[in-house]
């Protein structure tokens, strides 16, 4: 299962971090093997086709601020839009801050997420 994260604050990042430390568990009691294929933060993306190591993109975020900054992974100044346009993903995960008004910029997000997977 090819996962994209977009957001990775602090709710992101747990998420992340539990998907990393229970994925032996996932696999053997439901036959789930998640690959977190893309990260987005707000200074650009991590692109891992084969699936980007939650921990080291945990510390590039942690000690570097971004987690475009991990190695040759990093696309600083990447977006959203581009890693979703980019990257075939099974699972969107989305936890970026919301307007509660106009429902942006997750709105967006989902809807190019649901038109790509539709073609």
């Amino acid at each position: 299962m090819n996962i994209i994260m977009i957001g990775f604050g602090v709710v992101g990042q747990n998420v992340a971090e539990t998907l990393a430390s229970r994925s032996l568990e996932l696999r053997k009691e439901y036959g789930v093997d998640p690959k977190v294929i893309a990260m987005v933060d707000r200074g650009g993306t991590v692109i891992s086709k084969d699936g980007a190591d939650p921990f080291k993109v945990l510390q590039a975020k942690r000690s570097r601020g971004l987690v475009s900054l991990l190695n040759s992974a990093g696309r600083p100044g990447y977006s959203a839009l581009e890693a979703l346009e980019e990257v075939d993903g099974d699972i969107v995960i989305e936890v970026t801050p919301t307007d509660l008004e106009t429902g942006e910029p997750d709105l967006t997000y989902i809807q190019a997420a649901g038109t790509k997977c539709l073609h």
